[in-house]
């Protein structure tokens, strides 16, 4: 495949999202979306925990149902065909 097809397959595959994977580089780019997207669950959840509010005679019960189901969506919407758009926006939003 010459370098035109190459170029014309990677930015279909950057706007739409499709996996394309056509060299090292890009299965390496692809496999940190998802790698980076399971750590943001992890920090988001260490954040939760931190700031749970664990008072004498409070019941911590809905704090920490609340957590498990923030962190049970986060986990949900993992996504291994994420665009490159979307995550580069998501990551933007979140300020990294």
């Amino acid at each position: 495949m010459n370098i035109r097809g190459m170029i014309i397959k990677s930015v279909i595959g950057f706007v739409f999202g499709i996996p394309i994977i056509t060299n090292l580089n890009s299965l390496i780019w692809h496999e940190y979306k998802f790698a980076k997207q399971e750590v943001d669950c992890v920090v988001d959840a260490s954040k939760w925990i931190t700031n749970l509010d664990i008072t004498p005679g409070k019941s911590a019960e809905n704090d920490i149902l609340t957590m498990q189901n923030q962190l049970k969506g986060c986990v949900r919407n993992l996504d291994f065909g994420k665009s490159s758009k979307e995550f580069i926006l998501e990551q933007y939003r979140r300020g990294v």
